[in-house]
């Protein structure tokens, strides 16, 4: 009896086998044409699949995400590069007369004996420029958020919901495929009106941070290249993976404090925009009795415009940072698939005396060795 992709994923013995689907691109009478080309890293039997996939990927990199800062802000990705083997020289020809750069790709992981229909995406993003010798082509990579990088937010001026405004720059960015359900949770619990000026010379990226980040929230893309966004929470409810003591690989453990430690938060905002802004304070002195290198935030300077809503966000900042915080990273041999960041980790650690929720704040996934490398917060 055949094995699903849950079953295969669950098991050590499964041999892995990674494709990369590649979109070229060239012009054709003046209009631009596109090609695409499939590899794998290895031979795949042809019952499985109704695409041929040249075996020619050597290595597939780790992919590590992680929220820039801690618990807001923009994802931090780091993929590495596409490794391809052309000792034949069967991509001279696409590498002198094809783009590459900024192109589409798709990297799927499978396993021997599943159909190649029934392949998960690991990666979709786009390629960066590659380099090669008469051996092997080097491709970068990198997800979407690099199209918020490049492209400019125009210019505005004027009041409106963060979720309208939300959804107008990631029109302006082109991105279309969207965690709908994710986007719907964010916009009802910051169901605030704001007022955003931008000057036309801001990148989409940026002007996301102004929207989502400053009032507590995180945003990034999925493996399949969905924009995802959220409201950074404490860690409740059911967890989406338990991990215990039988679970950790050697020297799997490690923990610390979270450095970002506040007695006293500030929120910025229009009082009357665009012209007047205020600022919202919530403090405990004796967080900073208790520890004397605790913190005054600097005034967060937000686009909300009611008082109301600011002091709604410095309460959600203040319970976060007010707090004594720590920071675990876990490596575990457990499913990596199954986790996306801001997931609920529970931990049943006898050992480290360890037990509870945590919130998944980064990761590293090495699908070669089927480790992920987890740092929570708790």
């Amino acid at each position: 009896m055949s094995l699903t992709f849950e079953e295969h994923l669950e098991r050590q013995d499964s041999q892995k086998i990674y494709l990369a689907e590649i979109e070229l691109a060239y012009m054709d009478q003046g209009s631009v044409a596109t090609e695409m080309i499939y590899l794998s890293d290895q031979s795949i039997d042809p019952h499985l699949t109704d695409i041929f996939y040249e075996p020619k990927l050597e290595g597939v990199p780790m992919f590590r995400r992680s929220m820039q800062e801690i618990v807001f802000g923009r994802s931090s990705s780091a993929f590495g590069n596409l490794t391809v083997i052309n000792a034949d020289g069967g991509l001279d020809d696409l590498l002198h007369t094809r783009q590459w750069e900024g192109r589409t790709i798709t990297i799927k992981l499978g396993f021997d004996g599943l159909a190649t229909n029934q392949f998960r995406p690991v990666f979709t993003g786009r390629m960066g420029r590659p380099s090669w010798d008469f051996q092997k082509v080097t491709i970068p990579i990198q997800d979407y958020q690099t199209d918020c990088l490049r492209k400019v937010h125009p210019e505005y001026d004027g009041a409106d919901t963060l979720d309208n405004l939300l959804g107008a720059a990631l029109g302006h960015a082109g991105i279309s495929s969207i965690d709908l359900t994710m986007r719907s949770a964010w916009a009802t619990e910051n169901a605030f009106t704001a007022y955003l000026v931008t000057d036309g010379y801001e990148s989409v990226a940026t002007v996301l941070d102004r929207i989502i980040s400053l009032v507590g929230g995180w945003w990034g893309f999925d493996r399949d290249g969905t924009f995802i966004i959220g409201t950074f929470k404490e860690p409740s409810g059911q967890a989406d993976l338990t991990i215990t003591d039988l679970d950790l690989l050697p020297s799997g453990f490690s923990e610390k404090i979270f450095d970002r430690h506040y007695w006293k938060v500030n929120v910025g905002y229009y009082s009357n925009a665009p012209e007047t802004r205020a600022t919202a304070t919530q403090e405990d002195p004796i967080v900073q009795d208790f520890n004397p290198l605790a913190m005054e935030m600097g005034t967060r300077e937000t686009i909300l415009n009611t008082e109301a809503d600011a002091d709604t966000i410095k309460t959600r900042l203040f319970a976060l940072y007010s707090a004594p915080r720590r920071v675990l990273t876990v490596k575990t041999k457990v499913r990596p698939l199954l986790l996306r960041l801001h997931s609920t980790v529970a931990l049943e650690l006898d050992r480290h005396g360890q037990h509870g929720l945590f919130r998944l704040i980064g990761f590293s996934e090495d699908y070669k060795n089927s480790e992920i490398t987890m740092e929570l917060w708790a």
